[in-house]
């Protein structure tokens, strides 16, 4: 099954065969308790619905980015580990590449919550995601 997770994107996970909770499901419930969002909001965002931007969902986003490795707790956008978990997850060419670094340099805000949400907003847009496969709990 091919892992969607763009920064996230990071929000897809392969089904895991053990009761252990994937590296994925670890970073969603420290995020999700940090933020105090909840798993419904959670959802939609994975999949695409930007109706709720209200700022518990741009810094749950922030803070799995984070844990990631994506963004640093500077808030600075760390391209190479973007890219590189892109390339893991849909390969690489150009193209994507282009899209990628277009998404950072327009997301960038002085706010690392608002930064993070515009970044993954335009992936979702840019790189054309399908809506995941399946929702975990």
């Amino acid at each position: 099954m091919k892992l969607i997770l763009v920064f996230g994107f990071l929000f897809a996970a392969v089904a895991s065969q053990s009761n252990e909770p994937s590296e994925h499901d670890r970073h969603r419930q420290f995020c999700m308790t940090k933020t105090g969002i909840d798993r419904a909001t959670v959802m939609k965002i994975r999949n695409g619905d930007f109706n709720t931007d209200d700022e518990n969902a741009k810094c749950f986003l922030k803070c799995y980015f984070q844990q990631k490795g994506l963004i640093n707790d500077a808030d600075d956008i760390r391209i190479d580990m973007i890219v590189s978990s892109v390339a893991t997850e849909l390969g690489t060419n150009e193209n994507t590449n282009e899209k990628l670094k277009k998404c950072i340099l327009q997301g960038k805000s002085s706010n690392g919550c608002e930064t993070a949400y515009n970044i993954y907003k335009c992936f979702r847009s840019e790189l054309a995601l399908p809506r995941s496969p399946r929702d975990r709990s």
